[in-house]
C-alpha cells in the first residue's frame, strides 16, 4: 500500500520553506532597492505616475529589465503599478527620495558602499572574530571612508538624513535644564548639540570632534543660530576631553571595546565639573529587544570587530569602572535609548 505523507504536515513543511525562502532572498531585495535608489526612480515619480518606458528613457536603462525590477519592488509595497505598466510612489518609496523628512536615500547608498560587501564575508568574522570589512578592503572603515570620495559623501549625508528625527526624539525624551555646559563628544556635525542648545537658551555647549568634522559643524551651528553659545574644539577623546558638567556621547562608546570605552568615560570623569552627568545615546540590548538591535550588534562585529551593543548590566560596569553610576535608561521613539550616568 502506498504510504502518502500527511497533508497537514506537508503544508506545514511547505510554509516553513516559503518563510525560509523569503529570508534567504533578502539580499536580492536589498540589491533591488540599491539599484532603484541609485537610479533615483522615486525622484522621477515624485510628480506623479509615469510609464516604465518613460522611466527607462530617463535612466538610460533597458525598458523590460527595468519593468521587471519595478514590478518586483511593487510586489513588496514600495511602488504601485497600474495595468498600463505605469508606476507611482507608495508611502514606503518616500524613503528613497533624495530630500524630505523620510529620506534614507544616502543611507541606502552608504549601506551598499560599505556594509553589503563586508557582509558577503561574514564567515571570515565567524572564523576569526575579526572585521569582515577590514578583510575585504584591507583597512578600517573610517580610513576607507576618508580615502573614497563617493563612500565619504554618501556616509556623511546618511548621518545627516538620520539625525533630524533622532535629534528631536532625544530632546523630547530628556530634560537637560540642569546642565550648564554640555560637551558633545564625537558629535559629528553638531546637529544634536544644536537641537539641545535651541531648546535651552541659557545653556552653553562644546562640540568636541576631529578637525575635519569641526569644519562642517561650523555651518550647522550657525544655521541653528547657536554658534555664539558654542565652542568648537578639535581633539582626540582617547587623550583628553574639554570641561563641562554634562557629556553627550551618541554612538561613541558602542563602537569601542571595553578597554577603550572605559578610557573615554574616564576622560569625561576627569574633566567633569562637580557631580556632573554623562549621557550615552545608543541602542541597548534587552530581553524584549527587537531584531533590529541584534542586527546592529552583529553589524558592529562585521564592520569593526571592536564595537558592540551592550546590555544594561554591561553599560553599568563600564560606568562604575570610569567613576559613574548608572541612574536611568530613558527610551526614545527611536531604536536608541538615553543612558544616564552620574559622577560618583
Amino acid at each position: 500500500m502506498l504510504n502518502l505523507p500527511n497533508q497537514t504536515e506537508t503544508l506545514a513543511e511547505f510554509s516553513l520553506q516559503e518563510k525560509m525562502m523569503q529570508m534567504v532572498m533578502g539580499f536580492k531585495l536589498s540589491q533591488c532597492i540599491f539599484v532603484a535608489t541609485e537610479l533615483d526612480i522615486a525622484g522621477l515619480l515624485e510628480g506623479g505616475a509615469r510609464s516604465c518606458d518613460d522611466l527607462a528613457l530617463a535612466t538610460n536603462t533597458h525598458a523590460n529589465s527595468l519593468y521587471r525590477l519595478l514590478r518586483t519592488l511593487a510586489s513588496v509595497g514600495i511602488f504601485s503599478e497600474s495595468k498600463q505598466k505605469h508606476f507611482s510612489l507608495n508611502p514606503l518609496a518616500y524613503c528613497l527620495l533624495k530630500d524630505g523628512p523620510a529620506s534614507m536615500h544616502n543611507f541606502i547608498l552608504s549601506w551598499r558602499d560599505l556594509d553589503y560587501p563586508a557582509w558577503g564575508n561574514l564567515l571570515h568574522t565567524m572564523r576569526t572574530g575579526k572585521s569582515a570589512f577590514e578583510n575585504v578592503h584591507g583597512m578600517p572603515r573610517y580610513q576607507y571612508i576618508e580615502q573614497n570620495p563617493v563612500a565619504n559623501e554618501h556616509f556623511h549625508r546618511a548621518m545627516k538624513e538620520l539625525s533630524a528625527a533622532r535629534d528631536d526624539a532625544i530632546t523630547a525624551a530628556y530634560d537637560f535644564s540642569s546642565i550648564d555646559t554640555l560637551v558633545d563628544v564625537g558629535g559629528g556635525t553638531g546637529s544634536l548639540l544644536a537641537a539641545v542648545l535651541r531648546k535651552y537658551p541659557n545653556m552653553t555647549g562644546v562640540l568636541f570632534e576631529r578637525p575635519e568634522a569641526i569644519e562642517k559643524a561650523q555651518d550647522v551651528l550657525e544655521k541653528a543660530d547657536v554658534i555664539e553659545r558654542c565652542e568648537l574644539v578639535a581633539g582626540d577623546f582617547l587623550e583628553e576631553i574639554p570641561a563641562g558638567n554634562g557629556y553627550l556621547l551618541r554612538n561613541v562608546i558602542n563602537t569601542w571595546d571595553d578597554e577603550n570605552a572605559i578610557k573615554i568615560l574616564r576622560n569625561c570623569r576627569q574633566a567633569i565639573i562637580g557631580q556632573g552627568w554623562v549621557f550615552l545615546i545608543q541602542t541597548i540590548l534587552a530581553p524584549e529587544v527587537s531584531w533590529t538591535a541584534n542586527f546592529i550588534d552583529l553589524n558592529m562585529l562585521v564592520m569593526s570587530s571592536s564595537g558592540r551593543v551592550r546590555t544594561k548590566e554591561e553599560v553599568s560596569k563600564l560606568y562604575e569602572a570610569a567613576g559613574f553610576q548608572l541612574t536611568n535608561i530613558i527610551p526614545t521613539r527611536t531604536i536608541m535609548s538615553l543612558i544616564e550616568g552620574r559622577a560618583t
